[in-house]
């Protein structure tokens, strides 16, 4: 099995990963239709905290995309972990494609409340000449 490419990720809670890709082999583009892949989120424990969802690019054949989608993101908790994408060919040839850190911030935008109103769990710092500040 190949090592792969090291590729940390750092996404917000609630963000849509999404990471287009192609694969060459001698310079010549791998036909993404004979190939098979996973991926994984994982913590300490053996169960995944998220998948990759593998989805063909509308406009080249050449190109796959790697999602999790904002539901899954929203509900992991902020922390650090690792993943690792793998992709297999008929031959059954096993293959690390990317791997590495996987760190997920807390997110600091509104959410819903039960009754639509709006909670934020982000407090401004007090105003200083020069810095940005979120209009309220």
């Amino acid at each position: 099995m190949s090592k792969g490419i090291f590729y940390p990720i750092y996404i917000v809670q609630g963000e849509t990963l999404d990471i287009p890709f192609d694969i060459k082999e001698n310079g010549v583009f791998l036909d993404m239709s004979t190939l098979t892949f996973i991926g994984q989120v994982k913590g300490t424990l053996p169960t995944p905290l998220a998948e990759f969802v593998f989805i063909d690019d509308d406009d080249d054949v050449n190109v796959m995309h790697a999602v999790i989608e904002s539901d899954d993101t929203n509900i992991t908790p902020a922390g650090v972990y690792v993943y690792e994408i793998r992709y297999s060919n008929a031959a059954t040839n096993v293959r690390s494609l990317l791997y590495g850190s996987f760190e997920v911030k807390e997110s600091f935008i509104s959410t819903p409340t039960v009754d639509g109103q709006f909670v934020n769990s982000f407090t401004a710092p007090p105003e200083q000449d020069g810095m940005f500040r979120p209009i309220n």
